[in-house]
């Protein structure tokens, strides 16, 4: 059963902190974008020190991963709008109405992502935030194909039996208070992410 609660954020200074994860090539999340923002630009999702390869490690630059008004992370190969790819920018991404959001890396790599800011080292800066709400946050160690992405956006909630899923917040902590503070990896192979500056969890979800 998919989760009935979002993680809602007021653009203001309040953002949600995953921790480090390992081999990330994909994020899959349902967002619901404010039109009317109080700050510019606005982030969805930056990396702090993103870093990639495995016999020869190298780090990247931080702006390497993110999505924001002012662009895309040389990182993103893709994104997917309700199962359907589309131009790598801001203005794929509706207003005012629930979309499922897909990105995918070229290559896999390694960093402790910010969501609904930007992230300018540790902790992530509070500059661009973005005012609206995030449900059902799911972090992938390869790309999908067309029938698994379809069926995440369907609404399928599971464990993928080949491991590929390394994390997955479904926002329920707002059953034990809407003012918790704690991400739950509800696979249990991470360790839980965190809400700050009083980002809370509203039941709302599309």
């Amino acid at each position: 059963q998919a989760s009935r609660w979002s993680a809602n954020f007021d653009g203001v200074n309040d953002y949600a902190q995953l921790p480090p994860i390992s081999g990330v090539q994909g994020l899959s999340m349902w967002v619901w974008i404010d039109p009317q923002q109080l700050q510019n630009p606005n982030w969805i999702v930056a990396g702090k020190t993103a870093v990639t390869g495995r016999k020869h490690r190298r780090q990247l630059l931080n702006e390497a991963v993110f999505l924001s008004t002012e662009g895309a992370g040389s990182a993103f190969e893709s994104l997917f709008v309700d199962a359907v790819a589309q131009p790598l920018n801001w203005t794929s991404l509706p207003k005012a109405k629930w979309a499922h959001i897909h990105l995918e890396t070229f290559t896999p790599f390694d960093d402790a992502l910010a969501l609904m800011a930007a992230s300018a080292g540790s902790p992530p800066s509070t500059a661009g935030n973005l005012r609206g709400l995030v449900a059902e946050l799911y972090v992938w160690s390869r790309k999908l194909t067309t029938r698994e992405l379809n069926g995440v956006y369907q609404g399928w909630d599971a464990q993928a039996n080949d491991g590929s899923l390394l994390a997955y917040y479904n926002m329920e902590e707002g059953q034990i208070s809407q003012n918790y503070d704690r991400l739950k990896d509800v696979t249990g192979q991470m360790d839980d992410g965190r809400l700050f500056n009083g980002a809370f969890f509203i039941i709302s979800v599309p």
